[in-house]
């Protein structure tokens, strides 16, 4: 596993949690809340309608459940957008009203989700994060993600963490996602928790480590977020895919 991080708030600072989907939020780092729910600020971003467009039962039903949610977990600042179902990819830019530089922390589902809403979120935010101050945090909600940095004790709210999942009845009817609470219990076998909440958190703010130049025989190669720009002659630039080695499951 890679090196621990520390996620210890510093007093008065706070977090901003985005989820894509009311639960998402409760699944995947309930614990946390449980335990910062004076430092943790929640935002879904999706009107929970699934595959029933044009549903505003459902809709109410979806957005009474996390307000439920949210009471029982004791946050005070909660808000939900009314993107639709699998349509974050292209409301992307919406996040750029958002008040980053309030945050210590923002915290997004993982890049290895199978979600496609859950998954296009990070990459997005990592690069516009370079211009802001807080720290990236992912966390889990069906998939555990590669490299996680951060383990969290959460044994003393897990029972409250699954209270506060069954306050989503319309989706635990469907899929009893209470059982997620497995994935904690796995996490904390390393470390000798009975249930455990695992992040990775990135430090994307530093503009240092966008840009990078370096001579390479008589040829300038300009890094720039990932991408490398190289030019021989003035005036002519191609741009060439960096490699990356392939990921290891920890």
């Amino acid at each position: 596993m890679a090196a621990q991080e520390n996620l210890e708030l510093k007093a008065g600072q706070r977090c901003l949690v985005i989820a894509p989907h009311p639960d998402d939020e409760s699944i995947g780092m309930g614990g946390f809340l449980l335990q910062h729910p004076q430092d943790c600020d929640v935002l879904v971003l999706t009107d929970g309608q699934n595959n029933r467009p044009g549903d505003k039962e459902i809709v109410a039903l979806r957005r009474q459940e996390f307000v439920n949610a949210m009471q029982k977990v004791g946050i005070k600042n909660f808000w939900q957008w009314d993107i639709p179902d699998s349509k974050v990819s292209k409301n992307l830019f919406k996040l750029l009203k958002l008040p980053f530089n309030d945050y210590a922390y923002v915290f997004v589902p993982s890049p290895y989700e199978s979600h496609r809403d859950h998954r296009c979120i990070y990459p997005f935010l990592k690069f516009w994060l370079h211009f802001y101050k807080p720290k990236l945090a992912t966390y889990e909600v069906g998939v555990p993600q590669l490299k996680a940095n951060v383990t969290i004790d959460i044994s003393d709210v897990a029972g409250k963490k699954k209270e506060v999942i069954e306050e989503y009845t319309t989706q635990v009817e469907q899929t009893d996602y209470t059982k997620m609470l497995g994935l904690n219990s796995y996490r904390g076998l390393r470390k000798n928790f009975a249930y455990a909440e695992c992040f990775r958190v990135e430090d994307c703010s530093l503009l240092s480590k966008i840009f990078s130049h370096r001579q390479e025989k008589n040829s300038m190669v300009w890094t720039i977020l990932g991408l490398k720009f190289k030019s021989k002659n003035k005036g002519n630039y191609s741009l060439k895919s960096k490699k990356r080695s392939p990921a290891k499951m920890e």
